[in-house]
């Protein structure tokens, strides 16, 4: 009895999910989109994600399939389905890009281009499994110029990379991620302005011969490992 009335409420949400939801297939996107987001917002989306695409990629590699889209007309639908720990526009989850677009906004341009930028660099770069989660996430908000979006951090309890990405993976109250999102800018100003945008590229791209980040920061920058982290912790407690 049971089992047939799951089989009937699956079969009955059916129509009501196509109501809800409509799809737009792109070039590099499959878009998915609640019903009552305007499809002027939906193109503008399109032109800012592929704009970036083609800027971005050029520089770290492309992917064959296409990238799932999946938008959302108000912030709360949009964090519940990305389970987004900190951005109330945009993120990439498990390979997704999740944007919401919130009768608020108003600011198109910035939207296009800043968020834009964040959720193409982390999608490009999340596909290199060899690169940690929390260096992706990093450049990702230099690209989108959020470096100063979370201020300057405000504990110094890390001593070594590793320490930054077990507070990336394990992180969950709220002012627990604003503090590490706070680490990860510096981290990205840091390596920025210890060693220029062309390397830092490099050392991205680096990543999809494998190898762990000792390996790939020691060859990228021709610096000990140790040396660096003491630079950078450093760089951590006196941010200019």
């Amino acid at each position: 009895m049971l089992t047939k009335l799951i089989f009937f409420m699956m079969i009955f949400s059916l129509p009501m999910q196509s109501q809800i939801w409509k799809t737009l297939t792109t070039k590099y996107f499959v878009i998915r989109y609640e019903r009552n987001v305007s499809q002027s917002a939906i193109q503008d989306i399109n032109d800012g994600l592929t704009s970036a695409y083609l800027e971005y990629a050029k520089i770290f590699g492309g992917q064959r399939n296409k990238w799932d889209v999946h938008i959302f007309s108000t912030v709360s639908a949009y964090k519940s389905k990305s389970r987004t720990r900190i951005f109330d526009d945009g993120d990439v989850t498990d390979g997704i890009i999740y944007l919401t677009v919130p009768k608020t906004l108003g600011r198109k341009a910035k939207f296009r281009t800043d968020v834009s930028k964040r959720l193409i660099i982390r999608a490009l770069l999340e596909q290199i499994s060899a690169l940690p989660r929390w260096l992706a996430a990093s450049y990702a908000l230099y690209i989108a110029g959020d470096i100063d979006r979370f201020g300057d951090p405000a504990r110094y309890n890390i001593a070594s990379f590793y320490d930054l990405s077990e507070d990336y993976n394990h992180a969950s109250e709220k002012k627990d991620v604003k503090e590490l999102y706070a680490k990860l800018s510096a981290t990205a100003k840091f390596l920025i302005n210890r060693y220029g945008d062309v390397k830092v590229e490099s050392m991205l791209r680096s990543f999809k011969g494998g190898g762990t980040i000792e390996e790939v920061f020691e060859s990228s920058f021709n610096e000990k490992i140790s040396d660096i982290e003491k630079a950078w912790v450093k760089a951590l407690q006196n941010p200019e």
